[in-house]
């Protein structure tokens, strides 16, 4: 009987039930084997999954590095980021002490750079009479982000023709001391104005009850003359017979000698230690003539009579020397003798006399007077131990190019005041409005002669706010101009400063993340230290901050050349690179760890970026692996082997 060894339609499907079971049992080998190698699922992709999830699936590698974990417990959690102050107050108008911009420890970023500093209007000279101006600002030694900021006047003193009639009060009252200074003082006056080759002129009057005009023929000396006019001073002596003060009559004589005078400049120099008490008569004493003004129950002479209304050839005062005197027995009008004396000096400032007074030891009253008398800010007061200062003030007016010299300087938005040291000046006084910015500096006469204001200087120390943007000019000033009266006595002329500006250098820090493992909210401790070799304090002291992913730190006012040295202190075995705009390719760091970069090699927008990358390899589901392949085959081949043998088993035993 043959054999017959066929596969039947039950023996296809037992085949084909051990194919595919064999092929289920494959694919679930596979599954299992990519399940364990890939655990991150779609969260995780987007790199939001913290580290210790990372850490969990790679044991081996926490095990490895399990010392290092525990050494760097304190520097995972993140530091305190370095004070940042507010803006400084600015509620009274008063000089207020700033707290340090800076970021970080003072100096501790770099010492002062060289900004870009721009000024203009600046020069070695100019034009006689002619007033010179400037300001600029110099990178202050210890700090990067102030400067001291100077303003400079000097003035070119105009060889004009000028005649001077001084006027000396010999009174009674000037006995003794008084009039012993008042000579020496107006002697030294007369040296330091006739010098050789100057165009001045001086000519002397001395006062009491009457006048006395020197050299009548010839009132007006010169270098040449200037001795005779010595000898005039020290022939002045100590009155014997009572003197009383008539001030009228010294100014009227004073008008006199100018009126021939065809100088360009004419002044009259008065000086005087009280109260007038003589004057000159009015043609028309009547109360109804308009000469009079009530003063209480009485009537007292006018200030602002006109030249018509004296009688110059009549002297009036009473034997008592007081202001007032009566024109007549039992009369309620009075002369008075200051405003007569006020009213002559009207006449000779609007011919075009500069009537300067040295009010000495006058009292209220007698200070008053003078004060009225003399020019716009023409008038001094003091003791005889002040009368020599006085003198050369009088002296230096007299040949300056500007005086009345008030300076306005308004400090620019971007910066504030610092205080101390607050502001400095060489002459004159200043004040200063916090809530405007605002200086003013009131500093009166610009005299080439005189040391104080040869030339006159005012500086501060301004500091740049942390609005300021890095690498932009900013004006450290408003504006800043001078108002003054030139040489010619022409009133509220105008000039403006140069604005000055500067430049700081901030430089910016910023942290990313990348890889699927990196963990957005992670602080990441770093160091900075800055090296310079401008002048400044030291840099010992490193500075440390923390930042997590797109966070930013502003190293403020570097230096230009600082040298910066940035250090991650835990990585936290994460893949770090840094980059800088400006220089190509990523940075290596030192042997230290350490990444060094130069200032000057930053370029745009002056940023260093820290990239921290952490990443695990994520299958894809299909894996390459020979091993299932080779394990289903085997079990497809002995599935088939297994079905021949029990096929030819149950044959067999049907023969």
């Amino acid at each position: 009987m043959n054999k017959k060894y066929g596969f039947g339609n039950r023996d296809i499907k037992i085949i084909t039930f051990i194919l595919i079971l064999s092929l289920v049992i494959g694919l679930a080998l596979t599954f299992q084997s990519t399940a364990q190698a890939s655990p991150a699922d779609d969260h995780e992709m987007n790199g939001e999954n913290p580290d210790h999830e990372a850490d969990a699936l790679d044991e081996s590698q926490n095990q490895a590095n399990e010392g290092n974990e525990k050494t760097n417990e304190k520097a995972d959690k993140p530091k305190a980021p370095v004070d940042e102050p507010d803006e400084p107050g600015q509620d009274s108008p008063v000089i207020t002490k700033s707290p340090k911009i800076n970021t970080y420890k003072p100096g501790e970023l770099g010492p002062s750079s060289k900004s870009n500093i721009l000024s203009s209007n600046g020069g070695n000279g100019g034009e006689p009479g002619s007033l010179i101006i400037d300001k600029w600002a110099d990178p202050h030694e210890d700090y990067t982000n102030r400067w001291k900021v100077t303003l400079s006047l000097r003035g070119e003193n105009l060889e004009t023709t000028s005649d001077i009639v001084l006027v000396l009060d010999r009174s009674t009252s000037m006995n003794g001391t008084k009039l012993t200074k008042a000579k020496n003082a107006a002697k030294n006056f007369v040296n330091s104005l006739l010098t050789e080759g100057s165009n001045t002129r001086i000519a002397l009057v001395a006062f009491g009850t009457g006048v006395t005009v020197y050299n009548q023929s010839d009132p007006f000396k010169d270098h040449n003359g200037r001795q005779t006019l010595i000898n005039n001073i020290n022939s002045i002596s100590d009155a014997v017979l009572t003197q009383y003060t008539h001030t009228q009559a010294a100014i009227h004589a004073a008008r006199n000698l100018l009126a021939g005078s065809t100088a360009q400049s004419r002044n009259i120099v008065l000086l005087s230690d009280g109260e007038p008490t003589r004057s000159y008569a009015l043609h028309d004493t009547s109360l109804g003539s308009g000469n009079f003004i009530q003063v209480g129950n009485v009537y007292h002479s006018r200030d602002d009579l006109p030249e018509s209304a004296f009688d110059y050839s009549s002297t009036v005062g009473g034997t008592l020397g007081e202001l007032t005197t009566p024109v007549s027995l039992l009369s309620n009008r009075y002369y008075h003798h200051g405003n007569s004396a006020v009213a002559e000096s009207r006449f000779a400032k609007n011919e075009g006399y500069v009537i300067y007074t040295i009010a000495l030891d006058a009292g209220t009253t007698g200070n008053n007077i003078l004060s009225r008398i003399a020019s716009p800010g023409k008038a001094y007061t003091g003791s005889d131990d002040d009368l020599e200062e006085i003198f050369q003030d009088v002296a230096g007016e007299i040949s300056a190019a500007a005086t009345n010299a008030v300076i306005t300087d308004v400090i620019g938005e971007e910066f504030i005041l610092v205080d101390p040291p607050g502001i400095t000046v060489s002459s004159g006084t200043y004040t200063w409005d916090s809530s405007t910015r605002t200086i003013t500096w009131n500093l009166g006469k610009i005299s080439e002669d005189d040391p104080k204001t040869n030339p006159a200087t005012m500086w501060y120390i301004v500091e740049a706010k942390k609005s300021a943007e890095s690498q932009v000019l900013y004006p450290t000033n408003e504006e800043a101009y001078v108002i003054y009266t030139n040489v010619f006595g022409e009133d509220n002329q105008r000039q403006d400063f140069p604005k000055p500006e500067v430049s700081i250098l901030n430089v910016l820090v910023q942290k990313k993340i990348t890889g699927n493992l990196g963990d957005l909210e992670r602080q990441f401790p770093f160091e900075v230290t800055i090296s310079s070799n401008t002048k400044g304090k030291g840099y010992e002291t490193p500075a440390v901050f923390s930042l997590s992913h797109n966070q930013k730190k502003v190293l403020y006012h570097l230096p230009d050349d600082a040298v910066i040295t940035l250090k991650e202190t835990n990585n936290f075995s994460y893949e770090v690179t840094v980059t800088a705009s400006g220089i190509d390719g990523p940075i290596e760091p030192n042997d230290d760890g350490a990444y060094i970069i130069k200032a000057a090699d930053l370029k745009g927008d002056k940023t260093i970026t820290v990239t921290n990358h952490k990443e695990v390899n994520i299958d894809t589901g299909v894996s390459l692996d020979s091993l299932p392949y080779i394990i289903i085959l085997a079990l497809v081949i002995a599935g088939i082997i297994a079905l021949i043998l029990v096929r030819r088993r149950q044959i067999s035993n049907a023969e």
